[in-house]
Order: structure tokens, then C-alpha cells, then sequence
């Protein structure tokens, strides 16, 4: 936010709101640094495979499909030959 705009608001930054802590612009451009840095050291490529093959992939594994359910008429022929339980007292 600019001066004037902090004026009309009335919301001034470091008396009214606390000001920034951390510069970004200046602070990504330093990480980014830092990691190119680190990438390019002797050895990286041969760690990070040692890490790779210890902690595996980070995509996601593929989901396993569920077993087909059978189909009423499956279930029917292959239930036939068990006799139902009546809930009724009937001998009949």
C-alpha cells in the first residue's frame, strides 16, 4: 500500500499496522540462490539417489480397483441349494 492510500484509510503501516517482517522479493531471490547452490555441489545427484531409493517416489500410487461385485443372478443360481431360515414357527 502506498503513502497516500495508507492517508485515506487511515491505516499507516508501522503505526497503525505492524510492518513487514521479512522483504519477499529479496528473501526468495536469496532461497532460490541457496538451492541452486546446493544443487550444484559435488555429490548432490549421487545423494539424492541414495534418498530416492531409500524414501521412495512422492506421486501418489496408483488406487487398486475393488473386486467386481456379483450380479444378483450370479448370486441366485449359486445360493439356490441353500434353504432359507423362516422367521415364522412354521413347519410347513
Amino acid at each position: 500500500m502506498n503513502d497516500e492510500m495508507q492517508t485515506r484509510f487511515n491505516c499507516v503501516i508501522g503505526k497503525h499496522y505492524p510492518a513487514p517482517i521479512v522483504e519477499h522479493k529479496a528473501a526468495v531471490k536469496e532461497a532460490r540462490a541457496r538451492i541452486s547452490a546446493a544443487r550444484q555441489t559435488p555429490g548432490f545427484r549421487d545423494e539424492a539417489k541414495i534418498i530416492y531409493a531409500k524414501l521412495g517416489s512422492r506421486k501418489r500410487q496408483a488406487r487398486r480397483r475393488p473386486a467386481a461385485k456379483k450380479s444378483r443372478a450370479n448370486q441366485s443360481s449359486s445360493t439356490s441349494s441353500i434353504q432359507q431360515l423362516s422367521f415364522f414357527m412354521d413347519d410347513g
